[in-house]
Parts: C-alpha cells; sequence; structure tokens
C-alpha cells in the first residue's frame, strides 16, 4: 500500500486551524492541521 504525503506550504506567522486532541498538564497540546501533527 503507498500512501501519498500531504504537502502544506505554511509560511512564518501564518494562522491556520487546528484540532487539539489532547492537553498536557503545563498546556502543552497535540493538534492535527490536515492530517498532519501540530506540537503545540
Amino acid at each position: 500500500m503507498i500512501q501519498k504525503q500531504h504537502e502544506s506550504k505554511l509560511e512564518v506567522g501564518q494562522t491556520f486551524p487546528v484540532t487539539i486532541k489532547r492537553l498536557g498538564i503545563n498546556g502543552e497540546g497535540v493538534g492535527y492541521f490536515k492530517r498532519q501533527v501540530v506540537f503545540i
């Protein structure tokens, strides 16, 4: 099975919607943008 990688071109300072899945005790989080992991 071959999976295509999603390329997302993001610029420094660009804002985008993120779905937060979990929060740590210090407020750090793990989110997803277009099926890519984003550490917050």
